[in-house]
């Protein structure tokens, strides 16, 4: 029993004292932030690989030195006074080599061209890590929020999209902005604000992509007729684009209007003649003719005057 109460107080006296401990060291736990020590972290790892890039380097210019120094050996005397320059040449080519390498504006366009080729590839993550990487060397970087904006379209992460381009607006409304709003606002369903968008993002670009996304706004609006229009200017910018014609011949049929609808399958097969809707699209456009042909009138059937004059008086 007396080994047990001894064993029970020692117990307690280290937790008392571990407790202690810890209400001690508690308001330097707040002030320690998780993520600044990540960063010292990373910042060792940025030296350390930096240190090793220098170790190599320096590596190099001995060699060099002793290269210099041996074929200047069996020289003539003049030769050799000119050694000093030439080792300052070399240290200054090694000043520039780092100086390069460890530039911002480097490692910015570095950042920017592999982000750009990781979203061509649809790789997002990585493009979207680029375009951090970038943003935070330089907070204000716009090709860069750009960039991020575009990678949260595909990712259909439209809430983290608005906040960008929300933040492009506010450094001047530009068609980028307001396209980049326009899509955010389609891919929730508010088409209205999406239609207003598009409309504003009209006055500011002349590219025919946005266009044919407005008639697609329109037609889902119940706006056929408008979003013929828009398709019609879409189709001159891009005369050959078969995504637009497809759009175009649909939007036309939709509205009535064969003879347009025929001008956009002519373009349509000299553009993609192995597009496989183009039979379809002309069985349409023979019904469309069909149910809009002018029926001839009971009193007509005989005639073969074609409404000419026959000469009766």
């Amino acid at each position: 029993m007396a080994l047990d109460a001894v064993l029970g107080l020692l117990f307690l006296g280290g937790l008392a004292g571990l407790i202690a401990l810890v209400v001690r060291k508690l308001p330097v736990l707040r002030l320690t932030n998780p993520s600044e020590v990540v960063k010292f972290r990373e910042q060792e790892v940025k030296q350390h690989l930096v240190a090793g890039r220098l170790k190599r380097q320096l590596v190099t210019l001995g060699r060099r030195v002793v290269a210099v120094f041996g074929s200047s050996s069996g020289r003539k005397r003049g030769t050799v006074r000119s050694l000093p320059q030439r080792l300052g040449e070399l240290g200054e080519h090694l000043q520039q080599s780092i100086l390069e390498r460890t530039s911002p504006k480097r490692t910015m366009a570095d950042y920017l061209r592999r982000a750009e080729e990781a979203l061509a590839q649809e790789k997002y993550i990585p493009a979207e890590e680029a375009y951090l990487e970038v943003l935070r060397l330089d907070p204000h970087h716009l090709l860069a929020y750009q960039g991020l904006g575009e990678v949260y379209l595909e990712q259909r992460d439209f809430e983290a999209a608005r906040e960008v381009y929300e933040y492009l607006l506010q450094q001047g409304r530009t068609a980028t902005s307001s396209l980049g709003l326009a899509r955010v606002a389609s891919g929730q369903g508010r088409l209205e604000e999406a239609r207003d968008e598009y409309l504003g993002a009209m006055q500011l670009t002349s590219l025919a992509q946005p266009r044919l996304e407005l008639a697609h706004i329109l037609c889902e609006l119940g706006d056929a007729a408008s979003a013929l229009k828009y398709l019609k200017e879409a189709r001159k910018i891009e005369p050959q684009n078969p995504k637009t014609l497809d759009f175009f011949i649909e939007v036309s049929i939709l509205n009535g209007q064969s003879n347009l609808a025929q001008e956009g399958l002519a373009a349509l097969r000299e553009a993609n003649p192995e597009n496989q809707k183009i039979a379809e699209f002309a069985r349409a456009i023979r019904e469309l003719e069909h149910k809009t042909k002018p029926k001839r009138s009971k009193s007509s059937k005989g005639s073969t005057s074609f409404n000419l004059p026959t000469g009766r008086r």
